[in-house]
């Protein structure tokens, strides 16, 4: 079993709101060295996006950033206004219906027994917070 630490945002309104915590694992590295496997093994089923910058190889937020500083340049430098709206996805895969995921990524072609190893993950991080266990994957 994994367990999972806790930090809070320190401009919490309310100290006591589940919602208002993000948990923190203790397992990074692991984690991280068998997503690196996977991407390496599978990255070919899991292309995205072209307009996709987020867990892409060699791109990143600062991409992101750029090319929407140089569209906002170009449309103002011709004399247009440029109207923006923006999407906060901290928090989208603590949402996600993880069942509904794990089934596009056998639709994907991912070996099932594979998807099975990420779904065994992930189902078996906890959570303690105020006194009580939680488990994190599964709960939508």
């Amino acid at each position: 079993m994994v367990y999972i630490g806790l930090c809070h945002y320190y401009s919490l309104v309310d100290v006591n709101a589940s919602v208002n915590y993000r948990g923190i694992t203790l397992s990074v590295i692991l984690s991280k060295m068998f997503e690196y496997c996977l991407i390496y093994k599978y990255e070919v089923l899991l292309q995205s996006s072209d307009q996709q910058f987020g867990f892409r190889k060699k791109l990143g937020c600062t991409h992101a950033i750029f090319t929407l500083n140089q569209c906002v340049d170009y449309f103002v430098n011709s004399g247009s206004s440029v109207f923006m709206a923006a999407l906060d996805a901290t928090k989208a895969f603590d949402r996600v219906h993880h069942i509904k995921l794990c089934n596009r990524l056998v639709d994907r072609g991912v070996p099932t027994s594979v998807v099975k190893i990420i779904a065994n993950w992930y189902a078996k991080r906890r959570l303690r917070f105020d006194g009580k266990i939680v488990n994190l994957l599964f709960s939508n």
